[in-house]
Order: C-alpha cells, then sequence, then structure tokens
C-alpha cells in the first residue's frame, strides 16, 4: 500500500517538475566530474597530496568550473549535481564509520566549505587583476602547502584550458550528462 502511495505521489508531483533533470545524466556528469577531480596525474603534475581534505578541495574546483559553464540556463541541472555531491559525501562519510550525529556536523562543515570557496574562486575569476585566482588557489586547493609560485600559475593555467575546453562543448551535450575535460 506504501508503495502504491509513494508510486502514485512521484507520479502526481513530475506532472508539476517536468524540468526535473535525468538522474542518470547527473550521475553521469557527476562521475565525469569527479574522475577528473581524482585524477592521479592531476595530483602529481600540480603537486597536491592526495588526501580526502586534497580532494574535497579538487571536487569543489571542478564543480565550480563545470557550475561556471552551465550558466543560468543549466539552474536545474546545477542543483541536481549539488544534491547528487551531498548525497555522496554522505555516503561516503557513513561508509567510513561515521556516526548520524558526526555525520551532520561534517557535512553542514563541508557544505560551508563549499559555498565559501565557490564563492571565492568566482569571484576571483571575475576579477579583472588576474592574481586574485592566484590567491584563492592558494588559500584553498594549495591550503595545506607552503606557497608555491610556480604550481600556482600551471593551475591558473590549467582551469583556463580547462574553461576553454567546457565552452566548446554544446551546452545540451553537458544537460545530458556529456562531458569531456581536456587531457594534460
Amino acid at each position: 500500500m506504501i508503495l502504491v502511495e509513494h508510486t502514485l505521489m512521484k507520479s502526481f508531483f513530475k506532472l508539476f517538475l517536468r524540468n526535473e533533470p535525468d538522474a542518470h545524466k547527473i550521475a553521469l556528469l557527476y562521475g565525469a566530474i569527479m574522475a577528473q577531480a581524482r585524477n592521479k596525474e592531476f595530483f602529481i603534475r600540480f603537486g597536491l597530496s592526495d588526501d580526502f581534505e586534497t580532494r574535497f578541495e579538487s571536487l569543489i574546483l571542478h564543480m565550480l568550473l563545470v557550475m561556471r559553464r552551465l550558466g543560468t540556463e543549466g539552474q536545474p541541472v546545477k542543483q541536481a549535481l549539488m544534491d547528487f555531491m551531498v548525497s555522496d559525501l554522505d555516503r561516503t562519510l557513513r561508509e567510513m564509520g561515521v556516526g548520524d550525529v558526526g555525520v551532520v556536523k561534517r557535512m553542514k562543515h563541508f557544505m560551508e566549505g563549499f559555498y565559501g570557496r565557490m564563492h571565492a574562486y568566482d569571484a576571483a575569476l571575475n576579477s579583472v587583476d588576474k592574481k586574485e585566482i592566484l590567491r584563492a588557489l592558494d588559500r584553498n586547493l594549495y591550503g595545506a602547502t607552503s606557497t608555491d609560485l610556480a604550481k600556482l600559475d600551471m593551475m591558473r593555467d590549467y582551469i583556463d584550458m580547462q574553461t576553454g575546453a567546457l565552452a566548446v562543448q554544446p551546452t545540451q551535450d553537458l544537460l545530458d550528462g556529456k562531458i569531456s575535460f581536456k587531457s594534460f
């Protein structure tokens, strides 16, 4: 009985939520972002430590690049991507053995960090001062290491390269979960 009611409610709400992105497409898009964010070559080339915090920082950076590319026309996809990321982080914490109270505390911390970094990177990329992105990267992605201007410059070039690669991809491809990052 409950299953039937749930199915009926879902069908009823789908009448009003026609713009809801396809979950499979969101999973494909998130999977591609996560693969790029965890690419071993990325960590080696840019001198990043391969730990949980830095992987999270890398995920934020790559999510930002895709979200900036999607712009306002991709708002439903951007929201679905965020929801997918939150679910993935929650699942990951639980698999690591973190209890309910700990998950809530950590998720709050993660989301504050996520939005703060998204804002910092977005403002830096919109700034006329090209050094702003270096400062944002130094505070966040490279926050656990000593400042290395050469690596920061390389990372800025990487961001420019990926931004250019994403810019030429048709928006509909991105909305359909098809994305390709430029190789190193």
